[in-house]
């Protein structure tokens, strides 16, 4: 077991944040997206309490939801509820770091750009899960204060079987960024339902790392209605044989929101399988930025990769821009992408008005079969379902 020090990566990171500058039309890593949104002069009023804080009655809502329930709560940063059930242990990162170092450090030697490098500045306030068994989890991130900066690692043991729900809130006037490690042990299992809602005035920034074992399988459904710009990042290092990956993502966009949506699909070793496919309804002038790349090494013959992004225009003046990239390097794979950009079809329209529904009902209809990929592998979870009644709201 080697050694790694926590205190380290903070002090460098608070040294390389104020090098490393803010997005700019140069930084092609943020193509396509919004920059305006997350310049240092858009951002400086959150990290000075300068913007302005208001009330949302749909987070409200949901905020009224997750309180309720047996539900693990995490304010700006702050774990603040107890419930922890059988066959989970959270530790604090310092601890964390002492018993899995390895573990502890490869999760922060992969921080990079401004707000990865801020996340690793207050790497020591993170949390380490350890999933040692089958078991169901349910954790909110709600952020109400300008800043809130976190860090959280997942480790599932061999074998076993993790259900987590997870939903960010982010109230009008706060900031978020966050970052999450998932290590899947051997022939584990991690089924990931996600709730992405956000205020007018608001910013998150989440990026996940996901470490795929032998044999071991992720089945993701992840769904984005925030109200102001987001940033997501999500990268699958295929890290075994046999390993096989499902990710969708369904976003529902207004106003005039750019939703930002980065993935990678990293293959090292064979015979294993990624699927992302990506789903947006569109509204007023929003847009969704998507880039998408799928790596394969030399070395993953007989890799199996396809990404996937659909949008679906519900106004003129909506835009959704995509950028699949493949880099191949292994010469006995399976890896091809698509993007389709359409109207809903006005046919079908009104075949379902001439059946008595009213427009807007036959709208969303049609959007909710059009969505409805992205949920059905894990619908009998009841907070799938949930999500989804949410997002055709």
């Amino acid at each position: 077991m080697s050694e790694f020090d926590i205190g380290i990566v903070e002090n460098r990171a608070r040294g390389d944040f104020s090098k490393i500058p803010f997005p700019d039309r140069k930084d092609q890593y943020w193509r396509f997206s919004k920059r305006d949104a997350w310049n240092v002069d858009s951002l400086f009023p959150f990290f000075t309490s300068a913007t302005k804080t208001s009330s949302d009655s749909f987070l409200d809502s949901l905020e009224s939801h997750v309180k309720g329930g047996l539900w693990s709560l995490f304010y700006d940063s702050q774990r603040v509820s107890a419930d922890v059930p059988s066959g989970i242990s959270i530790l604090g990162m310092p601890e964390a770091s002492r018993l899995f170092p390895d573990k502890a450090a490869e999760f922060f030697s992969l921080s990079s750009g401004k707000f990865g490098v801020l996340c690793s500045s207050r790497a020591s306030t993170g949390f380490y899960v350890k999933v040692e068994s089958d078991a169901s989890f349910q954790a909110a991130f709600i952020g109400k204060l300008p800043l809130g900066v976190l860090n959280v690692v997942f480790d599932i043991a061999p074998g076993a079987t993790f259900k987590l729900a997870r939903d960010f809130l982010t109230f009008g006037g706060a900031f978020q960024a966050m970052r999450f490690g998932f290590f899947l042990g051997r022939g584990s299992v991690l089924e990931l339902a996600g709730l992405s809602a956000s205020a007018e005035n608001s910013r998150r920034w989440v990026r996940d790392d996901f470490f795929v074992a032998d044999s071991a399988k992720v089945v993701d459904a992840f769904a984005e209605v925030g109200r102001d710009h987001t940033r997501i990042e999500r990268n699958f290092h295929m890290r075994g044989s046999g390993a096989e990956v499902d990710s969708r993502v369904f976003v529902r966009g207004g106003a005039s929101v750019v939703h930002d949506i980065r993935t990678l699909q990293h293959h090292t070793l064979p015979d294993a399988s990624s699927n992302i496919a990506v789903k947006s309804a569109l509204d007023g002038s929003s847009r969704l930025a998507f880039s998408g790349l799928i790596r394969v090494e030399n070395a993953a013959q007989n890799t199996s990769s396809y990404q996937s992004a659909r949008s679906l225009l519900l106004s003129d003046k909506a835009e959704a821009k995509a950028s699949p990239i493949l880099e191949i390097l292994a010469n006995d794979v399976a890896c091809s992408h698509g993007c389709t950009v359409s109207k809903p079809d006005e046919e079908q329209l009104l075949y379902m008005m001439s059946r008595g529904l009213p427009p807007k009902e036959a709208l969303k209809l049609l959007v909710r079969g059009f969505a409805w990929s992205v949920f059905e592998r894990l619908s009998d979870n009841p907070e799938v379902k949930n999500m989804s009644e949410l997002c055709f709201s």
